[in-house]
């Protein structure tokens, strides 16, 4: 299937956007999901919403595995492959 809109691959980044993907790699474990590709088309969409993602995620407010829960069910409801 083809892709709608084009993922921003690391080497194709602006040094804006790979700022951005260094701070989301590090944050997450090594490991940038697709989505983040997708929002690097638009660098500022692509820094509020990882701000806003790992804000929560380091806030210990909200358990990871019910977050990860969450994404799971999501990408299951729009039958998107996660």
């Amino acid at each position: 299937m083809m892709e709608r809109i084009a993922m921003i691959e690391y080497d194709q980044a602006s040094p804006e956007v790979k700022e951005s993907l260094d701070f989301i790699q590090d944050a997450s474990g090594g490991h940038v999901m697709n989505v983040f590709k997708v929002l690097a088309n638009q660098p500022k969409v692509l820094e509020g919403v990882s701000d806003l993602i790992f804000g929560v995620y380091r806030s210990g407010e909200v358990d990871i595995q019910l977050t990860e829960l969450a994404y799971l069910y999501t990408s299951t409801l729009h039958k998107c492959h996660y």
